[in-house]
């Protein structure tokens, strides 16, 4: 069974001013602040203070400053106009900005901070993220922030002039999103040519490209086919597509070159490399050098797919296929797209609370098991199968 592939970022803002999402300024000057961060379901959560309130935001490359109705609520911000903000998965929707006198961060003090009003529970699995905003790009492009997964700390630092590459690091430049200040690093899968993709800390997939750029390319590769959704925006999930997944022999980012990279190829969902890749490097992010750095820290892994073929997502409350794979057990059995699972190896699924939907939606209940029996119910009648795991890749 799949799990929901998260990707809050790549918040595309149409037919938006800049003026809408000033960057602000830092009150402090020549600091360098350490401030921890939880790896919650492979998104980076920190605390942050609002009018001596504090909050749970994510730190979001891929996105601009964020922030949900009931903060902004509390808050007498300045309104500055609505504009249509477009999520990843092409979902569109008119939203208000406003500007944010002060967001505390450690002892660093974010002023005059742009940002976004978005309900951020129209995503089932998003909310249960339970998160109040999203630290952005445009806050973000004012310092130098180090982001280390292994040791869940972030340092941020205004010490452009003395800043030294980190030693053994792989070097990326970015090109900025406006008005956003997202970055956007170049990627290249083999020989072809590259393609600009979003670089995605509110993402927590690894590698996802667009299928129509890079089809003739991985031809020749070993393939996995699947129909339907496979992630979530800040709106909600996307139109259903054909997903192909590929071990490629080799993928360059700027100077780093990933051999056996498993990637996902599709066209209706955003391009972005996020933290299931990113997790492996210490990631240092220099906004005024137009600069990404790689450090490793751990050993990428020689990673394969092993899956009972569909996915899920919860509707209601409801387990409900939102994807298949071509040729799994799951497909010769007879599931489909839409098909509500109540039953998995004898755990009732049909009256889940929302606390524990958000537990099954991030925690694979079949993680451990390689044959299963599941009922799922189409049309009112129940339906019993017995389902074996594969690998489809390795």
């Amino acid at each position: 069974m799949k799990k929901t592939i998260l990707l809050l970022s790549a918040l595309f803002l149409l037919s938006c001013s800049k003026n809408l999402l000033p960057s602000g300024t830092i009150k402090q000057e020549g600091f360098s602040e350490t401030i921890p961060f939880n790896f919650d379901n492979g998104l980076p959560i920190i605390k942050v203070k609002i009018d001596g309130n504090e909050y749970s935001f994510l730190l979001d490359t891929g996105a601009p400053t964020v922030i949900s109705p009931e903060v902004a609520r509390t808050l007498n911000s300045k309104k500055v106009k609505k504009s249509i903000v477009s999520d990843s998965q092409g979902n569109n929707n008119k939203q208000e900005f406003i500007l944010i006198d002060e967001i505390k961060i450690g002892r660093l003090h974010f002023n005059d901070i742009g940002a976004v009003v978005i309900d951020l529970k129209k995503s089932f699995e998003i909310k249960c993220l339970n998160l109040d905003g999203i630290i952005g790009s445009n806050q973000m492009s004012n310092a130098i922030w180090e982001i280390d997964y292994k040791n869940k700390n972030i340092v941020i630092t205004d010490n452009f002039s003395g800043f030294k590459e980190p030693e053994g690091a792989s070097k990326l430049h970015f090109i900025e999103m406006e008005p956003q200040k997202t970055p956007l690093v170049r990627v290249q899968v083999d020989s072809t040519n590259s393609k600009l993709i979003t670089f995605d800390t509110g993402a927590n997939g690894s590698i996802d490209l667009p299928l129509s750029n890079f089809e003739s390319t991985i031809n020749g590769y070993e393939k996995i086919k699947s129909f339907g959704n496979t992630s979530s925006g800040l709106y909600g999930i996307g139109k259903k597509d054909t997903i192909v997944t590929v071990k490629v022999g080799l993928m360059k980012l700027g100077t780093l070159q990933a051999k056996n990279q498993l990637i996902s190829f599709e066209n209706l969902s955003a391009a972005v490399i996020g933290n299931g890749f990113l997790k492996n490097f210490k990631t240092t992010i220099n906004w005024k050098t137009k600069t990404i750095y790689l450090q490793q820290q751990d050993t990428i892994e020689n990673a394969k797919v092993e899956s009972f073929g569909f996915g899920i997502r919860y509707i209601n409350l409801k387990p409900v296929v939102s994807n298949i794979i071509l040729g799994s057990d799951a497909e010769k059995s007879g599931l489909k797209l839409g098909d509500e699972i109540t039953e998995i190896e004898g755990i009732d699924l049909s009256d889940l609370t929302e606390e524990l939907a958000c537990e099954y939606a991030f925690k694979s209940l079949l993680s451990t098991k390689k044959e299963v029996s599941l009922t799922y119910t189409r049309n009112n009648e129940k339906q019993t199968i017995k389902i074996s795991s594969k690998i489809f890749l390795e």
